[in-house]
């Protein structure tokens, strides 16, 4: 008989809707005020201890120079540059627009691209527009199941799936508040999304890094919502079969890298033939995802674009390489 009980949610993990003017986060510059509310324990060991907005720990003299004249998180003037392009898209809509009212395919705009790319998404919008634009609000209702039901089977699961989950929680994000503790709320959702996604793709099964990218998204969005944003990054935008167990989608590509070598850059590749240097092992090391080094807080949180941008342009940064590859090989 198994124990169910792993699988129950607190009501904070599914999505809330909500009017686009409303904002999830305080932003008000105090520790965790940039994320889920929920994760963070009610109760902290050390009161010495000091936390940014993300729930990172920082040691006192960092804490008192960031606080002390740091950028807002969030700019007034750009969130409300996203308020009207949203809005300008439902001409429509005539009470208050909510998220749950927005069309996901009017958002695909010329201005709403350059808003993107001028300053990101706003973090207050990022728990609804991450989730739009990534596809994984348009999967969710496509699917014939709901998160719920994959909970429950997966508790049926292989048990050494499960050992490998337990094995890597506390390694995930080991210095954020929400996820140093086994029997934290952030370690438990954690544990559910990993366990949810290893069960609907029992080729990938589980795969250490993926924790990092889960716990990334559930600072920001529901539990829930980050289910459906790892099916969406897994099905839509990462290579296929590149965490797969037999890795064909790197393999693959890392012969065609192999090739493109030899006839572009000969004389590098000739140099790194002499030098005996296991150019496999580069590629493959370039091609597969660094999970630590893309969800790098001061990074993907100044500017989601970068994050889904660096994930889903990884096997093109390869081509920019080899471009550059010449002027390596004079250097």
């Amino acid at each position: 008989m198994h124990n169910l009980d792993w699988y129950l949610r607190p009501n904070g993990a599914q999505a809330i809707d909500q009017p686009i003017h409303a904002s999830t986060f305080a932003l008000d510059k105090k520790p965790f005020c940039a994320i889920n509310a929920d994760l963070v324990p009610a109760f902290i060991d050390d009161p010495k201890e000091f936390f940014d907005e993300f729930g990172f720990r920082k040691g006192d003299d960092s804490f008192q120079a960031t606080s002390a004249g740091q950028d807002d998180i969030e700019e007034s003037a750009h969130r409300m540059r996203f308020l009207a392009a949203i809005e300008f898209a439902h001409p429509n809509v005539k009470e208050e627009l909510i998220w749950s009212k927005v069309n996901i395919d009017s958002l695909y705009s010329e201005k709403m691209e350059e808003l993107i790319k001028a300053g990101g998404i706003p973090h207050s919008m990022r728990p609804y527009l991450w989730p739009r634009f990534a596809g994984a609000t348009k999967k969710q209702a496509a699917a014939g199941y709901s998160y719920e039901e994959v909970l429950r089977q997966s508790a049926q699961d292989k048990p050494s799936i499960g050992v490998q989950i337990e094995r890597s929680l506390l390694r995930t994000l080991p210095n954020n508040i929400c996820f140093w503790k086994k029997n934290g709320t952030g370690v438990d959702a954690l544990r559910r999304v990993l366990k949810a996604v290893a069960f609907i793709y029992p080729d990938l099964g589980f795969c250490e890094g993926m924790g990092v990218i889960v716990a990334m998204l559930l600072l920001f969005c529901s539990e829930e919502t980050s289910f459906w944003m790892m099916t969406a990054l897994i099905e839509e935008i990462l290579p296929p079969n590149y965490y797969s167990q037999t890795l064909l989608g790197v393999q693959a590509d890392e012969r065609a890298a192999r090739h493109l070598m030899k006839s572009h850059v000969p004389d590098l590749n000739k140099l790194l033939d002499e030098l005996d240097v296991e150019v496999s092992v580069v590629i493959i090391s370039i091609m597969r995802m660094k999970e630590d080094e893309i969800v790098e807080v001061g990074r993907s949180t100044r500017s989601s674009a970068d994050l889904f941008n660096a994930i889903s342009q990884l096997p093109q940064s390869c081509s920019r390489l080899l471009i550059s590859a010449p002027y390596i090989a004079n250097v």
